[in-house]
C-alpha cells in the first residue's frame, strides 16, 4: 500500500496530479498568474504541497488602474509567501487576430524564456480547468473545419513543457477551496463582457446546457480527451506519410 497523501482537498489533488505526470520536487514551476481565482488557487496549491516555483504575471496595461491591482495583488501575495515574483509589462499589442490571441501570445513567449533561463529541469504551469476546457470545445465545435481541434487543451504539452494540473478540475471545485482557504484574488471585469465569444459561452451558453443537462460541462471535457488520443495516433500516421512521401 503507498504512502497516505499528508495533503488534503485540492493541493492533494494537485500532488497526486504532478507525481501522476512524473513531475518531481526537482522540477521548477513557471506559473502563469494573472491575480485571478484559478490562477492564485493553483498558485496557493502548488506552495502549499512544496513545488519550487516563481509566479510570472504579465501586466498588458489594457485596463488602467485595475491591471495594476492585479500586479500589486500578486507581487503583495508571493512576498508574503516568499515566493518568486516576476513580472513583464506590456504596453503595445499587435491585434491583428485580436486582442485576447497577441496577448497570449505575449504571455507565452514569455514564459517560454523564463523556463528556458533556469538552471534545472522547468516547466511552465497554467490554470486551465475543465470548465475553460467545456468552452473551448464548444468554440472548436462552432468556428473550427478541423475535427481534430476537438481534442481542446492537452493537459501535458510535452514539446512546451506546459502543464495544466487543473484541467479536470471543475471551477466549482477551485471556487470552494478558495473561499474556505481565503486565498485573494481579483476578478476581471473584462471577463463579464459580451464582446468575446468565449465570455458568451462561458456567461450564457453553458449555463444553459447545464440547465437543461446537468454536468454538460464535464462531459463536454470528455469529448475532448478522447479526441486527444485520436489526435495523437492520426497525427503520427500523418507523419508518418510525410515521410514517405
Amino acid at each position: 500500500m503507498g504512502m497516505r497523501n499528508e495533503f488534503r482537498g485540492l493541493p492533494a489533488r494537485v500532488d497526486r496530479w504532478l507525481k501522476e505526470h512524473g513531475i518531481g520536487r526537482d522540477c521548477i514551476l513557471i506559473v502563469g498568474v494573472s491575480g485571478g481565482r484559478d490562477s492564485m488557487a493553483l498558485l496557493a496549491c502548488l506552495h502549499r504541497i512544496g513545488q519550487p516555483l516563481a509566479a510570472a504575471h504579465v501586466n498588458y496595461g489594457l485596463r488602467g488602474v485595475e491591471s495594476d491591482g492585479d500586479q500589486a495583488l500578486v507581487e503583495a501575495w508571493c512576498q508574503q509567501s516568499s515566493v518568486p515574483f516576476l513580472v513583464h509589462s506590456s504596453s503595445t499589442l499587435d491585434a491583428t487576430d485580436g486582442v485576447q490571441s497577441a496577448a497570449r501570445n505575449v504571455r507565452y513567449e514569455w514564459f517560454e524564456a523564463l523556463k528556458q533561463s533556469q538552471e534545472g529541469e522547468a516547466f511552465i504551469a497554467t490554470a486551465h480547468h475543465a470548465d475553460d476546457q467545456a468552452e473551448t470545445v464548444l468554440l472548436h465545435l462552432i468556428r473550427s473545419a478541423d475535427p481534430l481541434a476537438l481534442a481542446a487543451m492537452k493537459p501535458w504539452v510535452e514539446s512546451q513543457g506546459l502543464l495544466r494540473p487543473f484541467l479536470d478540475v471543475p471551477r466549482s471545485m477551485i471556487t470552494a477551496w478558495v473561499e474556505e482557504e481565503g486565498i485573494p484574488y481579483r476578478d476581471d471585469s473584462s471577463n463579464a463582457k459580451p464582446d468575446y465569444l468565449r465570455n458568451r459561452l462561458r456567461n450564457e451558453v453553458l449555463p444553459l446546457l447545464e440547465d437543461l443537462r446537468p454536468g454538460t460541462a464535464e462531459h463536454l471535457g470528455r469529448w475532448a480527451d478522447r479526441w486527444q488520443t485520436l489526435a495523437e495516433h492520426i497525427e503520427k500516421d500523418l507523419m508518418a506519410a510525410l515521410q514517405r512521401c
